[in-house]
């Protein structure tokens, strides 16, 4: 199929990420740069023709799939289901790009690609092999039962921008009250989710509240200011919104709060008025389920990853 009948099958909309169609990829050089490197080589891995609507965004018509990568691209979800389309959403691993003996410099050796949604949600297959989380390098640490504090980790205003704070009428609430200048709206809805929700921490513990925000350099996060260094410093339990550092936390025998879609979920606690008694279950089922859920570039280059996302999700 070209390019003129790929476009021919959908009516775009007129504000929209997908708004000027489909492009090939010499297009998309030319007009946005480099196409990403990781959506190509899934798309290379599935298979059939695709064409492209950002450097991040793409669609397969052989297998009818959508694959974006980076929350900036997160709307687009919406579009894709509205045409009866597949969405792959691909980010950073659930785990594995921490230094480690297996990732000495602890590059971004995996990417999760999530279907139909942003993260895993509930575990779809118990029989999955743990060796595949083993094989990352991660070390699972045995449940923590002690500790003074409880660490607040809020979700960032990237990511508060690209799901709409869960919710599309609340979203439009703040942003007719407070304007869309600088993304006012999403301040002062960050102010007011950490002051709700320490407010809502203390109603049921006496323990010490730590906030953490998410450190913008990712070398940061990796060499002076690590989750791992954070969540282990006398935490008893950690609450978030939809961060990642839910699983990092769980990974390391912390408890976790989670409030939105989090590939946390079956492991951790939903409830805060349980915040003194958080949930400890076994967790390698679990770790066994994301380790196949995310892949490096070479699995998504050789078809593993599509074919293992296939068996995984239909």
């Amino acid at each position: 199929m070209n390019i003129e009948e790929a476009n021919a099958m959908f009516e775009w909309p007129t504000k929209h990420q997908v708004q000027n169609g489909l492009l090939t990829e010499k297009q998309i050089n030319k007009q946005y740069g480099k196409v990403d490197v990781y959506v190509k080589s899934f798309m290379n891995g599935m298979g059939g023709d695709y064409f492209w609507f950002r450097t991040g965004l793409a669609y397969n018509v052989t297998h009818n799939v959508g694959v974006a990568r980076g929350l900036k691209y997160a709307k687009s979800q919406k579009f894709f289901s509205d045409n009866n389309i597949g969405f792959y959403y691909m980010d950073t691993g659930y785990f594995g790009n921490n230094k480690s003996k297996v990732n000495p410099s602890g590059g971004k050796a995996y990417h999760r690609i999530a279907y139909n949604q942003f993260q895993c949600g509930a575990i779809k297959d118990f029989t999955l092999p743990y060796s595949r989380f083993v094989k990352t390098g991660e070390e699972l640490k045995g449940w923590r039962t002690l500790g003074k504090r409880i660490l607040l980790c809020p979700p960032s205003l990237k990511s508060l921008r690209a799901i709409r704070l869960g919710d599309e009428a609340l979203a439009k609430e703040y942003l007719a009250k407070y304007g869309k200048v600088d993304h006012k709206w999403l301040q002062v809805y960050y102010d007011e989710w950490i002051e709700k929700t320490v407010s809502e921490i203390k109603k049921h513990t006496d323990r010490k509240i730590i906030i953490r925000t998410k450190p913008e350099s990712r070398a940061v996060r990796l060499n002076n200011d690590t989750f791992k260094d954070a969540v282990l410093n006398k935490v008893f339990a950690t609450v978030t919104y939809n961060s990642i550092v839910s699983v990092e936390s769980i990974v390391n025998g912390v408890p976790a709060f989670v409030m939105q879609e989090n590939a946390a979920a079956p492991v951790a606690s939903t409830d805060i008025t349980k915040i003194e008694s958080p949930i400890r279950p076994d967790r390698q089922e679990w770790l066994a389920w994301l380790a196949h859920n995310q892949f490096t570039e070479k699995e998504m280059r050789n078809g593993f990853a599509f074919e293992t996302l296939k068996k995984l999700h239909g």
